[in-house]
């Protein structure tokens, strides 16, 4: 299995087609697999890789935890390596926290940010007793609390229509959230959450095109987010998808296929 190694962990990561390079990081306590619609469609033009995040699925983690800013250096190290030019960059919720952070850092390096369902906040205070009582049954790596907590947590960031109208999707994706390690989710959560710092002073350095999606129905980041983001980032677009929430590509696989398909050929025009 291809792994990309760093300090953090040993990223795991899939890589299909050829052309223009993709690059796929998800949300927490999701996998690379919620790109997998995406992925499958995209990878017969393109040159696509999607990253299982430290923490999640087959990526390990570094038991002193980790930031953001850290994952994006990662991101950096990864493309320098492999040598890809003007890489376009999609990522969902978490991922999107850390595109923004490489962007802003290496603004020359990237050529195109799809930003889905994603904050360049720090997260609202109010919600902090909540994420701690999250990392504290997390902690206890007890499967029966932890399961419950990710079928609550799941409740919260797809949308009813979802719930009601794909329910075999919606047990596959549960299964896929309950897949990992409960102390790597933990850390992941600290690091996304609660040590999330507010880089909105900081997104107009943001030098390439962009695409900002957001689910209509998204209360983890809500619609007010992504219209700041949109007005604060040179030329940005901004698509609202009707019946989705926060986990817009495997609520909405199609409409977000599309979406990415027709950006990255207008990029690819300019």
């Amino acid at each position: 299995m291809p792994y990309f190694k760093t300090e953090i962990c040993n990223y795991y990561f899939q890589q299909k087609g050829k052309g223009k390079t993709l690059i796929f990081a998800h949300g927490l306590f999701v996998d690379h697999t919620i790109f997998e619609h995406q992925f499958e469609h995209l990878s017969k033009n393109y040159n696509c890789f999607s990253f299982d995040l430290p923490g999640h699925s087959k990526s390990n983690f570094r038991e002193s935890g980790w930031t953001l800013q850290e994952i994006a250096d990662d991101f950096y190290k990864f493309i320098i390596k492999n040598k890809i030019r003007k890489p376009i960059l999609i990522g969902q919720s978490q991922g999107g926290m850390i595109f923004m952070r490489l962007a802003i850092k290496f603004p020359d390096l990237v050529g195109g940010l799809i930003l889905i369902g994603t904050s360049s906040k720090a997260e609202y205070k109010n919600r902090f007793p909540f994420w701690k009582e999250v990392i504290l049954t997390l902690e206890t790596q007890n499967n029966s609390k932890v399961n419950n907590l990710l079928a609550q947590i799941q409740k919260n960031v797809v949308s009813e229509y979802f719930l009601k109208n794909s329910p075999s999707k919606a047990l596959q994706e549960l299964k896929m959230m309950q897949n990992h390690h409960p102390i790597g989710l933990s850390l992941s959560t600290q690091a996304a959450v609660l040590h999330r710092t507010d880089i909105s002073d900081q997104i107009h350095k943001i030098k390439c095109k962009t695409l900002i999606v957001c689910g209509v129905d998204d209360h983890a980041t809500p619609i007010e987010i992504s219209e700041m983001m949109n007005t604060e980032i040179k030329g940005a677009q901004l698509e609202i998808i009707q019946n989705a929430s926060h986990h817009i590509p495997i609520e909405k696989p199609e409409a977000l296929t599309n979406s990415i398909f027709k950006f990255v050929i207008m990029n690819n025009k300019l």
